[in-house]
C-alpha cells in the first residue's frame, strides 16, 4: 500500500512535516523542531519514507522554488513552483524519490530520480497534484485547467471525464502493486471516488475549498475529509450524524439463483430448462449509503440477456440491459454506483429455452444489502 510513500514504511516514518511560523518544522522519532528553512505562505509539505530507512520532504520554499529536506538530499532544486501550491512526493525503489508539482507556468511538472521535466499538462490555478509509486512506474492525479480530474503516468494519462470543485486537489493511493484509487471533491461539493476499487459519489458533502486524503487498508480503504457543516446531521452531505461516516466495510455478497418460486405449468416445465446463474455483488457501505463495488455473473448460456433495474427515491440508474456479448458495458454502468437505504435493485437473467430468473437486492442502513429470489 502506498500513500505518497509505501504504507509499511509510513507507519515507521521517521518524521512528519508541518509548517509553523513560516518555517518547515519536523516532529517525529528521527528529528523534531525548526529546520530554519522558510516556506511559502499557504503551502504544505509532503513527506515520504524511503526504502533505505531514510526520509525525504518536498516543500515550496519562501523563494517560490521547490526544495527538499531529508536523508537523501536537502536544498533548493532550482525549479520554480506556482505560488501557494504544494508538491507531492513518493518513494521509489533504491532509496530514491519522485516529486510532482505545479510549475510556475501552471503546468504539471516532475522532479526526482525517476526523471524531471514538464509533462505538458496544464493544471487548475491554486491546486496541487498527488503522486504514487506503482510497479514499473507511477501515477499522478491532478485537477486540470479544464476543471476535470486528470491522470498522468504509466497506468494511463488523460481526462477521466469527471469534474472537480475549483480550487481543490485530489488524493491518490495505490491498491496492491498496479492499481490505484483517487478521492476528490466533485463539482457538486460531494466526496467522490475514482479508480480500480470503484467510482462514484459517496453521498457525503465536503466543506467548500477543502481536499480529501485517502489510504489503502487490508480489505478496503479509508478517506479523511472535512465535512460540510451546513449539511443536515452537522457534517455529512448524506445527512449522517457522523461526519464522514464510520470505517468503510468491504465484504462480498453471493446470490445463487436456483428454482423460481412462481408456479410453472407442467408442459412449460418440460419444454424450458431451469436457468441457474451465480450472481456475485461486492459491497461497501457507510451508514445509509452502500456502494456496489463489483457485480459479476457466472457462465451465461448463448443468447442470454441481463437486465438490472432500481426502485427507490435516490436510484442512481433506473434500468440497463445487455446481451452476453455486451455484458462488460453493462457492468461498467453499474459498478461503483451508490444506493441509499430502501433502494431495491432487481436483476433478471433470461435466455432462449430457459425460464428467466429474477433476484432482488435490498439496500439497508448500516448493514450489508440482503438478496433473495422473487
Amino acid at each position: 500500500m502506498i500513500v505518497l510513500v509505501a504504507a509499511a514504511s509510513l507507519a515507521a516514518s521517521p518524521a512528519t512535516a508541518v509548517a509553523a511560523g513560516g518555517d518547515l518544522w519536523t516532529f517525529g522519532s528521527a528529528s523534531a523542531g525548526d529546520t530554519g528553512l522558510g516556506m511559502m505562505a499557504g503551502s504544505s509539505p509532503s513527506i515520504a519514507a524511503l526504502s533505505n530507512g531514510g526520509y525525504e520532504i518536498a516543500y515550496q520554499g519562501a523563494n517560490s522554488d521547490l526544495w527538499t529536506y531529508g536523508t537523501a538530499r536537502s536544498g533548493d532544486t532550482g525549479v520554480a513552483m506556482m505560488d501557494g501550491t504544494s508538491p507531492s512526493i513518493t518513494a521509489i525503489p533504491g532509496g530514491y524519490y519522485q516529486i510532482a508539482y505545479q510549475g510556475s507556468d501552471g503546468d504539471l511538472w516532475e522532479y526526482g530520480d525517476g526523471g524531471s521535466g514538464n509533462t505538458g499538462d496544464g493544471m487548475a490555478a491554486g491546486t496541487s497534484p498527488s503522486i504514487i509509486s506503482l510497479t514499473g512506474g507511477g501515477e499522478i492525479a491532478f485537477q486540470a485547467n479544464t476543471g476535470d480530474l486528470w491522470k498522468f503516468g504509466t497506468d494511463g494519462s488523460g481526462d477521466t471525464g469527471v469534474a472537480m470543485t475549483a480550487g481543490t486537489s485530489p488524493s491518490m493511493t495505490a491498491i496492491g502493486d498496479t492499481d490505484y484509487q483517487i478521492a476528490y471533491q466533485g463539482s457538486d461539493g460531494d466526496l467522490w471516488e475514482y479508480g480500480d476499487g470503484g467510482s462514484g459519489n459517496t453521498g457525503d458533502g465536503m466543506a467548500a475549498g477543502t481536499s480529501p486524503s485517502i489510504i489503502s487498508l487490508t480489505g478496503g480503504g479509508e478517506i479523511a475529509f472535512q465535512g460540510d457543516a451546513a449539511a443536515s446531521g452537522g457534517g455529512s452531505g448524506g445527512g449522517s450524524a457522523h461526519p464522514g461516516g464510520p470505517p468503510v466495510i468491504s465484504t462480498p455478497v453471493t446470490v445463487t439463483v436456483p428454482t423460481p418460486r412462481s408456479p410453472v405449468k407442467r408442459r412449460e416445465h418440460r419444454a424450458r430448462r431451469q436457468l441457474k446463474v451465480k450472481i456475485t455483488a461486492s459491497w461497501t457501505w457507510s451508514y445509509s449509503r452502500s456502494r456496489l463495488g463489483h457485480l459479476r455473473f457466472g457462465r451465461l448460456p448463448r443468447g442470454a440477456q441481463v437486465t438490472t433495474t432500481c426502485r427507490g427515491h435516490d436510484c442512481p440508474l433506473r434500468a440497463v440491459q445487455a446481451g452476453r456479448g455486451a455484458l462488460g458495458r453493462l457492468l461498467a454502468f453499474v459498478d461503483g454506483l451508490v444506493y441509499v437505504a430502501g433502494d431495491r435493485i432487481y436483476i433478471t437473467v433470461s435466455a432462449p429455452g430457459y425460464r428467466p430468473e429474477r433476484a432482488e437486492l435490498l439496500v439497508r442502513s448500516g448493514e450489508i444489502p440482503t438478496a433473495k429470489l422473487i
